[in-house]
């Protein structure tokens, strides 16, 4: 296994050069340059002069690494080459948006996005395999009937309706103010105590943790379940029935490891997910995580925020499926990487 793993770490490289090109190319390719609201330097006559603005705009965008020095977009390659000398050094940048070094935006939008996709993907697991397994277990009847159209019901809605919906009914768009939607914390937060703080904290998370939970949910509860259902027909469950086994001890020690392939194949978007953030929701709920600081950098073409995001993404996403790869291994013995 140690050979594997080796060979593919050294594979996500190329991989991951590949992935930064291509979003270079992208960026510069579309239409649109940033937009640094930079306004003419005014003379002492009272005038302004475009100039002056023309030369701190271009020097600004020349800062980038995506532009020449007379602010033109430089070609696909030499801009890549330019930002890949600086991202083997760890230098990321400044965001021009919001003047802060990217490292440092990054961090403290990803505790947040951290925060709400860690407890939708801890719930969405904690409830959706139980509801599988016993759906699979009560086969045809009324309870697996009414649990699949319930669940069914719930993945159908889309999670920015499901949102404006609770905003409209509960928040104070609709005048009872019982959950707040303002973003995480309050605006004098910073006077609470701490177990104020907390409170606050959980009230306000409450709306866009459930946004982003009930749909993965849904769907995760059925894919354990249609495991589930194809395990429990293979022979040495019959055998294991044909023992003399308690039904529950072949179900969660026979059965159970085995239907968790489907689940595990999941996983490898699961990392990606939990500081990617949804941008949808953290845009309705004003929540300052990795999905709306994506969102505004696309927005603003700010090109370095982009491609740290890019970055993030994209090794999350080649570790997710290593890890993946390694978790076959343990709940399947029969699967072998060497």
């Amino acid at each position: 296994m140690a050979t594997y793993l080796l060979r593919r770490l050294l594979l996500m490289v190329p991989t991951l050069l590949g992935i930064t090109f291509v979003v270079v190319a992208l960026m510069l390719l579309a239409p649109g340059e940033p937009t640094f609201g930079m306004e003419a330097v005014a003379t002492e006559g009272g005038g302004a002069t475009k100039l002056a603005s023309s030369q701190a705009l271009n020097k600004a965008k020349e800062a980038m690494g995506f532009f020449d020095a007379d602010g033109n977009k430089k070609n696909v390659f030499a801009a890549w080459i330019t930002w890949l000398g600086k991202f083997v050094t760890l230098d990321l940048g400044e965001s021009f948006k919001f003047k802060r070094s990217v490292a440092a935006l990054l961090v403290e939008r990803v505790q947040v996005t951290m925060l709400l996709s860690g407890l939708s993907i801890l719930l969405t697991y904690l409830i959706s395999i139980p509801i599988g397994v016993r759906s699979a277990t009560r086969i045809g009847s009324f309870e697996d009937g009414a649990t699949s159209t319930f669940l069914f019901a719930l993945y159908s809605m889309p999670n920015w309706w499901v949102a404006i919906l609770l905003i409209l009914t509960f928040s104070s768009a609709s005048g009872c103010n019982w959950i707040p939607v303002d973003g995480l914390h309050h605006v004098d937060a910073a006077t609470f105590t701490s177990l104020e703080y907390l409170g606050d904290t959980l009230v306000r998370l409450i709306f866009p943790v459930f946004c982003m939970t009930y749909a993965s949910l849904a769907s995760l509860s059925r894919y354990m379940r249609s495991g589930l259902l194809e395990v429990v027909r293979q022979d040495y469950v019959r055998t294991a029935r044909a023992k003399g086994l308690d039904e529950r001890r072949v179900i969660w020690t026979h059965a159970f490891r085995n239907a968790l392939i489907p689940i595990i194949t999941l996983l490898a978007g699961l990392l990606p997910a939990l500081v990617g953030g949804a941008i949808v929701i953290e845009i309705i709920f004003s929540v300052d995580g990795m999905g709306k600081l994506g969102y505004d950098a696309i927005m603003n073409r700010d090109y370095l925020v982009v491609m740290a995001n890019t970055v993030v993404a994209a090794i999350l996403t080649l570790v997710g499926i290593l890890v993946s790869d390694v978790l076959y291994c343990i709940v399947d013995p029969r699967i072998s990487l060497d």
